[in-house]
């Protein structure tokens, strides 16, 4: 779902109300079981990071570039925005973040 920079900047993202996440480390990688679904999702870091992020709080996609920019000490470039956006589409499509209407 392609859009522009100016809108992806302003879409707001949450975890999925009413599901609880389970989490395990094995080696690099997290396994997540999403109680709402009965799903089990396999994690790189970054990805976790992002659920994480919106665990407690609903977050604007240019915030979340800050905060993973600022975690990660990388500079909140358009790439890494692009990049971050692509990851919290997946993760929508997981049914582990949705994205919020204003």
């Amino acid at each position: 779902m392609p859009r522009s920079l100016s809108t992806s900047i302003r879409i707001r993202w949450r975890a999925v109300p009413h599901t609880d996440l389970h989490w395990r480390l094995l080696e690099e990688q997290y396994v997540v079981y999403n109680s709402g679904s009965g799903h089990t999702h396999v994690l790189d870091p970054i990805a976790a990071l992002l659920v994480r992020q919106l665990t407690d709080r609903c977050c604007e996609t240019g915030e979340l570039v800050e905060g993973m920019g600022a975690l990660l000490n990388l500079e909140a470039t358009e790439e890494l925005h692009t990049k971050l956006q692509q990851i919290l589409w997946q993760l929508d499509e997981l049914g582990l973040v949705e994205s919020v209407t204003p």
